[in-house]
C-alpha cells in the first residue's frame, strides 16, 4: 500500500488552566491507519502524553523548543483502532500554565516512524530545517514550526509541503507534509510574514513497501 495524504481530523486550543487539551475529530480515522498528533505549549509545561477515545497507545517523540518560550511534541499511534468523527484525542501536560495547542492528522500506508531531526531556532521569516538523508525512498516528511507570538501574521507554506490545519491561538502551531519517492534529504523551509523567533523540527515515517520477491503464485501440474 502506497502513503496516502493525510487526512485532518482537527486542531484545537486551549488557554491557561488545564491539564489537559481535547481534540474532537471531525472524521473517521480507519481501522490500521497511522494518527500523528502535535502538540504545542508554553516551555514551561512539559508535555506528557496523548491518549484518545478509542483506547489507542501512542509513541512520544523529541519535545522540542524555539529557544525562547514555546515547545512542541509529536506523538503517533501505528496500526492505531478506528477513531470515530466525534472521538476524542486529548494531550496531558504537567501544569495547567500553558497555552495549549493540538492538531491531529490520519494517514494510511506507514510501517514505521524514521527519525526525527535534531531541530532548528532561529529568529526571521525564514525558517528552515533539513531532515539529511531519509532511511527509505518512500517517506513521508512532516515539517513543524511554532512561534510564541504571531498567530495572525502572514504565513507562506513551504515549497514542495502541503499544510496541515494548523492551531492558532496567541501563538502558532503550523506543520506540513510532503510524500517523497527518493531517499535525499528534504528541507522544510516556509516563510513568515513577520520577524518572529521561530523553532522548526521534522518528522519522518516510513512507507510500506512490497517486496520484490512477491509474486503471484505459480502451479505446476503433473498428469499422471
Amino acid at each position: 500500500m502506497a502513503v496516502s495524504a493525510p487526512v485532518q481530523l482537527g486542531s484545537a486550543t486551549g488557554a491557561p488552566g488545564s491539564l489537559t487539551q481535547a481534540l474532537t475529530t471531525s472524521i473517521d480515522s480507519p481501522y490500521g491507519n497511522t494518527i500523528v498528533v502535535l502538540v504545542g505549549a508554553s516551555t514551561a509545561n512539559a508535555i506528557n502524553a496523548v491518549t484518545d477515545s478509542a483506547g489507542n497507545t501512542y509513541a512520544a517523540g523529541v519535545s522540542y523548543t524555539d529557544g525562547a518560550s514555546f515547545r512542541q511534541r509529536p506523538f503517533w499511534c501505528l496500526n492505531a483502532l478506528q477513531l470515530p468523527s466525534g472521538g476524542t484525542i486529548t494531550a496531558t501536560f504537567n501544569a495547567t500554565g500553558a497555552v495549549k495547542l493540538v492538531g491531529a492528522v490520519s494517514v494510511s500506508g506507514l510501517a514505521a516512524a524514521d527519525s526525527q531531526a535534531a531541530g532548528a531556532t532561529g529568529a526571521g521569516t525564514a525558517p528552515s530545517i533539513a531532515t539529511g538523508g531519509l532511511g527509505w525512498p518512500a517517506e513521508i516528511v512532516f515539517g513543524m514550526l511554532s512561534v510564541k507570538t504571531g498567530a495572525a501574521d502572514a504565513f507562506t507554506e513551504a515549497p514542495g509541503f502541503t499544510g496541515n490545519s494548523p492551531a492558532l491561538a496567541t501563538a502558532a502551531l503550523r506543520w506540513a507534509w510532503q510524500i517523497v519517492t527518493s531517499s535525499a534529504g528534504v528541507t522544510y523551509a516556509p516563510t513568515l510574514g513577520t520577524s518572529r523567533t521561530w523553532g522548526a523540527n521534522t518528522l519522518t515515517f516510513s512507507g510500506a513497501v512490497a517486496s520484490p520477491f512477491n509474486r503471484a503464485a505459480q502451479f505446476t501440474y503433473l498428469e499422471i
